[in-house]
């Protein structure tokens, strides 16, 4: 068993440590100074504190850093999520979209199948108007979204049997012979008239638009070229079977740009305006049959 001994000596300022051993070795001493073990606890203070403020701190860091992570996992569970309803209100906003497109293409073919002309001014308006313009998308939740989702799945057959019953009407229209077969000034209306070479009081089966040679004469209606040739005082002459009673005739033209057997839809341009046959100047007749007989073009054009 070992024994220590502490000897001090106030002269010397020292402090002796003696060691004895149990055995017959001879006793150690080691003599320090005052000054060295007050340094010694200096230090041993030091680091004690030093290691009691590094352990202090990295207890601190570690909480932060667990609490870091954990907010970490949170937000991508979060982000995730985000992604999932930004998916899911893309895919519901194109499918919106696609049907307002569908709608839209509807709305154009009705307005082509009445009027041609003004489907296509009002084509160009839109693209001049929208090439100026700022669009705003209001904002949406996920409960507009479903709400509209809900919506289009319970009308989704509805929706298809009026996009059908459209079609099936728009069709039908544009074999309807409504449309101005060209620009000019009327000069002679349908019915009873003093025939401008003859003098004779006739039956005008048509219309006459006057204007200059080679203005474009365009289809009235969708339909197959029965004729086109020279018919005697029709000049040069094209006639359209429309397929559903109507058929339309142009004469006195310049040009004819179509053939029979030609399909051709409403306002296709379809021959030149001129005065050949029986004519006292640049002008269209213009006739529509139903079923054979002269109506009044007037009462169903659209201008």
């Amino acid at each position: 068993m070992k024994k220590s001994y502490l000897h001090t000596k106030k002269k010397t300022q020292k402090l002796t440590l003696m060691m004895i051993p149990n055995s017959t070795s001879k006793i150690r001493q080691y003599a320090f100074s005052y000054k060295i073990i007050a340094v010694a606890v200096l230090a041993l203070i030091m680091l004690t504190s030093m290691l009691t403020f590094f352990s202090t701190r990295y207890f601190y860091v570690n909480q932060d850093y667990q609490n870091l992570n954990r907010q970490l996992i949170t937000l991508k569970k979060e982000n995730t999520a985000q992604k999932v309803k930004i998916d899911y209100f893309a895919s519901k906003s194109q499918e919106i979209e696609s049907r307002i497109a569908k709608l839209k293409e509807l709305e154009n073919q009705i307005t082509k199948a009445i009027d041609p002309k003004a489907a296509e001014a009002e084509s160009m308006s839109v693209v001049s108007r929208s090439a100026d313009r700022d669009f705003y998308m209001p904002e949406v939740d996920e409960a507009d979204i479903r709400f509209v989702d809900e919506l289009l799945s319970s009308q989704e057959k509805n929706i298809d049997e009026l996009f059908d019953n459209i079609q099936g009407k728009i069709t039908k229209l544009e074999k309807i012979p409504n449309s101005m077969p060209t620009e000019g000034r009327l000069t002679s209306p349908f019915g009873d008239r003093t025939h401008p070479v003859t003098k004779k009081i006739e039956f005008h089966s048509g219309i006459d638009l006057a204007n200059n040679t080679g203005t474009n004469i365009y289809a009235s209606a969708t339909g197959i070229v029965l004729f086109s040739e020279i018919n005697g005082t029709y000049g040069k002459m094209i006639l359209i079977s429309h397929g559903n009673g109507y058929s339309t005739v142009y004469a006195h033209l310049s040009k004819q740009l179509v053939k029979a057997g030609d399909q051709v839809k409403k306002g296709d341009l379809i021959g030149k305006m001129g005065s050949t046959g029986r004519s006292t100047g640049p002008h269209l007749h213009f006739e529509i049959r139903e079923n054979g007989t002269p109506i009044d073009p007037q009462k169903i054009l659209v201008k």
